[in-house]
């Protein structure tokens, strides 16, 4: 369809150029012309270079992919070695396949946003070029910016012209009569059309751009991050964490100088809005202030990273794995697959526990008391056998068993020992107390249990007591 439009264009246009020409009109048919063939090579260069940026993303997608399954394929490698030689300590220096998969990059959403980009920054070029282009000869192009839609204040007519600088670029105008803005009070005129450059005048040209700006601020903000990742953070030798850091910066920014463009093109600046400021102050101090506190502390999380993506934290009672940062909240991923949505201020003002911030070393700890008349030397060395048996147990950190206290009923000892990370906790501790168990009923060592010792005074021995109390005359 796109094909048999193009087609006709291309035939139509210069039979109607040439009938033109023929009939007398061959200066405004040499303009048409031109403009017609600016027009057809903008097209056609616009759609060559997003054709060459589709490809180069396409081929720079498919080196990370490469990238990320060859690392993916090293842990797997590695650690079916290290469980073919039951030598857990070389997982302190290698990553996990869980680790691998946290730091890699999401390919599937970054080809979606590199996409959308490229296709929105096509549409804007074309649509705004041809604007550009065919303005000079289509007055009417630019009739938005006759509707005037309210005026500024006398202050700021008086401080922009103090400044010398206009309001805003008048876009389409601008491209069609190379207006000069030196003098702000100049008028310019060009037949029909006599447009003054009124620095106080908001037209609907100038409420129709600042939403286009508005639009593609947002466009830009949504689908940067992939154009980041392929452009510059693939090539910088950055860890994931400052990666989502940088990204996430770069969206704010791009928000907020999108958002004072749009505002400042229809002449909202500062000077006007004071009074909204200290409104929105005085909210956040009241009623907002949950929300703004959660942005900040969000923001301390990107840059002080006391968490990252794939950490295993601890927040209050539960624990999980860290999948997402946003502005107000962070996303942990439970151990029973549940997603808890924690706001950004319980990282910065609670309790955290972040088992892998700057090392995976963990250590496992079994709590076993014994009977008293026990051998506390044979306790101990069962338990040192069967730490040292178990494959995950690690031997640097060594382990140690420590006698901890005489208990009401007990003699409690504690097994401390180390494991390569957060994964293989619950399992170890779950194996060495299944282990210990057995040992002990193999080396007849009783593990105890709380008893109590009821005596019983019998009826006999209570009624002599209770017969001279009841012959006791009264006083």
């Amino acid at each position: 369809m796109m094909a048999r439009f193009v087609f006709f264009i291309c035939m139509f246009v210069p039979i109607v150029l040439i009938v033109g020409a023929w009939m007398g009109y061959y200066s405004s048919a040499i303009i048409l012309r031109n403009q017609f063939v600016a027009s057809v090579w903008t097209v056609v260069i616009s759609m060559f270079i997003a054709a060459l940026l589709r490809r180069w993303f396409l081929v720079s997608s498919r080196k990370i992919a490469i990238r990320q399954a060859l690392k993916r394929r090293e842990a797997l490698i590695k650690e079916r070695d290290q469980n073919a030689k039951d030598d857990p300590e070389s997982k302190v220096i290698t990553k996990s396949e869980e680790e691998v998969e946290a730091e890699a990059v999401n390919l599937a959403g970054i080809k979606e946003q590199t996409s959308r980009l490229v296709k929105v920054a096509l549409i804007c070029t074309i649509t705004f070029s041809l604007l550009g282009i065919w303005s000079k000869s289509l007055p009417a192009l630019s009739v938005l910016d006759k509707v005037t839609l309210w005026t500024l204040a006398d202050e700021s007519k008086g401080s922009q012209q103090s400044s010398g600088k206009p309001k805003s670029v008048n876009f389409i105008t601008d491209i069609a009569y190379g207006a000069n803005f030196t003098d702000s009070t100049s008028s310019i005129d060009h037949g029909e059309g006599n447009l003054l450059a009124d620095d106080n005048r908001v037209s609907l040209q100038d409420l129709l751009v600042s939403i286009i700006i508005f639009i593609l601020t947002f466009v830009a903000a949504r689908n940067i991050p992939g154009l980041l990742e392929i452009t510059v953070l693939d090539h910088l030798n950055i860890k994931s964490g400052a990666a989502f850091a940088l990204t996430t910066t770069v969206r704010y920014i791009i928000v907020l100088l999108g958002v004072i463009w749009a505002f400042s093109n229809i002449g909202v600046t500062w000077s006007s809005i004071q009074w909204i400021a200290a409104a929105v102050t005085l909210g956040i101090g009241f009623g907002l202030q949950e929300v703004f506190a959660n942005f900040v502390a969000g923001l301390i999380l990107l840059y002080e990273r006391p968490i990252r993506l794939g950490d295993v934290v601890t927040v209050g009672e539960v624990s999980g794995r860290v999948t997402e940062i946003k502005i107000r909240a962070t996303t942990v991923l439970q151990f029973n697959n549940h997603e808890l949505i924690v706001p950004n201020k319980e990282f910065i003002t609670g309790q955290l526990i972040n088992w892998t911030l700057s090392n995976n070393i963990i250590r496992a700890e079994v709590d076993v008391g014994v009977a008293y008349g026990s051998d506390t030397e044979l306790v101990k060395k069962v338990l040192l056998e069967v730490a040292s048996n178990h494959p995950k147990v690690l031997k640097t950190p060594a382990t140690d068993v420590l006698f901890i206290s005489f208990g009401a009923s007990s003699l409690d000892f504690k097994l401390r020992t180390y494991v390569a990370g957060y994964n293989d906790l619950i399992s170890t501790q779950s194996e060495l107390h299944f282990q210990v168990n057995k040992a002990f009923e193999q080396a007849n060592i009783e593990i105890s249990f709380p008893q109590q010792d009821l005596h019983i005074k019998s009826m006999e021995q209570l009624m002599p007591l209770q017969m001279s109390q009841e012959t006791e005359p009264s006083s």
